[in-house]
């Protein structure tokens, strides 16, 4: 809980939800899918649960699938333009 809150209000103070050097909390992206796993100890995980989050490809969102061109024009709106 105490790990949680500390990534809440790094990400709210910095845009950055790393909570110590030792750990960094790398930026996600599609290619690695890397995500922090809280824990007694925390640790960067690469693609977890793969095959729970496959199920999902496909699955659209709010009942539309966005085009190519509607993520990225998404992405680039929210500065996300390293995609």
């Amino acid at each position: 809980m105490d790990r949680m809150q500390s990534a809440w209000l790094q990400f709210a103070r910095n845009a950055d939800p790393t909570i110590t050097s030792k750990a960094p909390w790398p930026r996600y992206d599609l290619r690695n899918r890397q995500t922090m796993e809280l824990g007694a100890t925390s640790r960067v995980v690469r693609d977890s649960y793969p095959d729970q989050r496959k199920v999902w490809d496909g699955i659209p969102f709010d009942n539309e699938t966005p085009s190519g061109a509607q993520v990225t024009a998404l992405l680039s709106e929210n500065g996300q333009t390293d995609q």
